[in-house]
């Protein structure tokens, strides 16, 4: 099964909250986890948390 994430699925699997269980379970019969999230997205917040510093 190829497993596809958005960015709140994505999320359970580093941080236990509702629902992480059900993904954690999901991403362990996967033989391929993707998602979407963008580069641009984490180059503006590193940007953002640069120039608070």
């Amino acid at each position: 099964m190829i497993l596809y994430l958005d960015t709140s699925a994505f999320v359970k699997r580093y941080v236990r909250e509702q629902g992480s269980d059900e993904v954690l379970a999901l991403i362990d019969q996967a033989e391929l986890v993707g998602s979407s999230f963008g580069r641009a997205r984490i180059d503006l917040g590193l940007g953002t948390w640069n120039a608070r510093a």
